[in-house]
């Protein structure tokens, strides 16, 4: 047996061990930020799909993510339709190791979201989108507050 080989395999073995662990953290992490925004929601403009969010540290983690142009950018270009990791570099053109860095913050953030999967080359790979479709800020005197509209 090749020892390479062998030294693959056990890479390999560790590399799905940390990223279904990853996966798994990342996805408590969008469902308590969810079950949060829910909970917070209010109706604006007669329409249910919109939420109205006062807490000032989502308020801040959603606005510090959309105030980078490079996570601006994959937010936008994942509000619509839910894209591969290469199909985000490509779209956003942005270096492929900062944006990979950015996609991982967005999802450990809850505000991309993991959305099925796809076949690439034999292999399954996971497609992600935005968790928001529609965003707006609002600042009125010292209250800054956040509406924001989910994704279907």
């Amino acid at each position: 047996m090749d020892p390479l080989l062998g030294e693959k395999d056990k890479h390999d073995a560790n590399l799905a061990k940390h990223y279904s662990e990853h996966y798994m953290a990342n996805t408590v992490n969008l469902h308590s930020l969810l079950d949060e925004l829910k909970s917070s929601k209010k109706t604006l403009y007669h329409d249910d799909n919109f939420i109205k969010i006062e807490d000032p540290s989502l308020v801040i983690l959603i606005i510090e993510n959309y105030a980078d142009v490079d996570k601006r950018k994959i937010l936008e270009k994942t509000s619509d339709a839910s894209k591969t990791l290469m199909e985000m570099l490509r779209i956003c053109k942005i270096p492929q190791t900062s944006a990979y860095r950015k996609i991982m913050s967005l999802v450990q953030q809850g505000l991309l979201i993991p959305d099925g999967f796809t076949f690439s080359h034999g292999r399954k790979v996971i497609k992600y989108k935005s968790a928001f479709e529609r965003v707006g800020i609002d600042i009125f005197r010292n209250n800054v507050t956040v509406t924001v509209q989910l994704s279907r």
